[in-house]
């Protein structure tokens, strides 16, 4: 047992952040032509006992029309064992958060929230991973993607759909649309022998009805991981997925997509080298341009390689070499910008005996290429000094350039948030502020940008301390944030 905040708590497994039950709001005025921190909205309804941040489970926070904010979360309420996925909603205009709503309803172990707002209309969309209670005689437990809907800001939803995924680990569900009443489901999911499936759903009528859509796999064949697959919806409504394939022990990057009749084409191998071991494909969608970016490691040496089609993935380049040196890992994300791509990662490295990270990136233009800046000037966080640790960031175009938020750290010092701007990418990111407020002992962490206003952004991150005793070795506590910042 575990005692905190003067409530006696039940030992959770696994790594469970900890809300704290008194709210601490700032604002702060806004000056003309300044960056400002307008408000740090601290997100702790008392009835809600641990939240729930991994790979697979973050926070989902989105924009609605007027400014509102909408976040979804897996947590664990009172008087439950197992984590739900819960909504909540900051109202501008009365400055405060809604009480939580469970949309899962569920006694299962619910998580990885999904999030998709109607711009037009408000509406609310969300999916969910749940695994239900595991039977005798069955060696996993099922596994199922929830879906519901809200068309009042979140206060109620339609009943809840759920579809059968198999067992073993279901990942992170996608839930997108075309604004045009079409939405589509999709989670890989991994199976005790083996095999791996991904299954997509589709909906014609704003999810009133769905119907499973074949993604055209080879049906005889063994399949093992195939990771977490991106999907991206195109300007006239197509469905693009993207995912490893590791038939013949070797992991491709495979590309396919789906018209109106939905019929999936073909998967397409993208990587030219098929002798080439691929992973963590990424990929952005601008126009009739796909991008798509993928490491391959070798020895001490990561590569990211980079492929387009200008055509809706009909037809694909060749492989370009956008970075190539000693790493011992490579996190990567891509944002359209301007026209372009920027490829944004950071890497672990080992400089002068010491273990860093670099927080790096690339521009692409269609007629320029890609454009390697020197030096500092290819990084995120305005330089590349040493001893510098990264726990994730995000990107943001905006007016023509681009923001990052960045969860920053060094040897001895905990992470803080920051905020960088950059006007033109050519000429490098500057840091513009510091985000979270310092609190001893905390780490701040994983931010997410959204555009919350004309003028003004939002960015949600964790705030966690570890705790080790003989009772338990690694407590982790803390609380969800949220910083609206006015952007001049």
């Amino acid at each position: 047992m575990l005692t905190l905040n003067g409530q006696l708590r039940r030992r959770l497994q696994g790594a469970l952040c900890f809300f704290s039950v008194a709210a601490a709001v700032q604002s702060l005025p806004a000056g003309p032509g300044e960056w400002q921190l307008l408000a740090r909205l601290q997100v702790n309804p008392p009835e809600i006992r641990a939240f729930v941040e991994t790979p697979v489970s973050y926070n989902q926070l989105r924009a609605v029309p007027g400014g509102d904010l909408v976040l979804g979360f897996a947590a664990v309420p009172e008087k439950r064992k197992d984590t739900d996925v819960l909504v909540t909603r900051f109202v501008r205009s009365e400055d405060r958060w809604t009480a939580p709503v469970s949309i899962a309803e569920s006694t299962d172990l619910e998580r990885s929230p999904a999030l998709r707002i109607d711009g037009p209309s408000g509406a609310i969309y969300a999916a969910w991973v749940g695994n239900k209670r595991q039977r005798r005689g069955r060696p996993r437990s099922e596994l199922h993607v929830g879906y519901r809907r809200s068309e009042d800001g979140g206060a109620t939803w339609t009943p809840a759909r759920h579809f059968p995924v198999g067992t073993a680990l279901a990942r992170r569900p996608h839930l997108l649309g075309d604004g045009r009443g079409h939405l589509y489901l999709a989670v890989s999911n991994g199976y005790p022998e083996g095999q791996e499936r991904i299954h997509l759903y589709r909906s014609a009528d704003n999810g009133g009805n769905w119907r499973a859509v074949d993604v055209n796999f080879p049906k005889d064949r063994k399949r093992g991981d195939t990771h977490s697959l991106q999907m991206a919806v195109g300007p006239d409504g197509g469905v693009y997925l993207l995912w490893l394939d590791p038939t013949a022990g070797r992991s491709a990057v495979v590309f396919t997509k789906v018209g109106a009749n939905s019929t999936w084409s073909s998967p397409v191998r993208l990587n030219d080298d098929p002798a080439t071991n691929c992973t963590e494909p990424r990929m952005a969608v601008q126009g009739d341009s796909v991008y798509v970016v993928w490491r391959v490691v070798k020895g001490d040496r990561t590569t990211l390689y980079f492929d387009h089609s200008r055509d809706g993935g009909a037809n694909w380049n060749t492989d370009q070499v956008i970075f190539e040196r000693p790493a011992q890992s490579v996190r990567s994300s891509l944002q359209p910008l301007d026209g372009g791509l920027l490829a944004g990662w950071f890497e672990s490295v080992m400089r002068r005996g010491q273990t860093g990270h670099r927080l790096s990136y690339r521009f692409f233009s269609p007629s320029k290429g890609w454009t390697f800046p020197e030096g500092e000037g290819d990084s995120l966080a305005g330089d590349h000094a040493g001893g510098r640790f990264y726990y994730g960031f995000d990107l943001l175009p905006w007016n023509g350039g681009c923001l990052v938020a960045y969860s920053k750290g060094a040897m001895g010092v905990s992470p803080e948030i920051y905020l960088g701007w950059s006007e033109d990418p050519d000429s490098g990111f500057s840091e513009v502020m510091k985000i979270s407020a310092p609190k001893n002992g905390f780490e701040h962490l994983n931010p997410r940008l959204v555009r919350s206003g004309e003028n003004e952004i939002a960015v949600v991150y964790n705030r966690r301390k570890i705790r080790r005793s003989p009772l338990e070795p690694r407590v982790i506590l803390g609380d969800l944030l949220v910083a609206r910042i006015g952007v001049p």
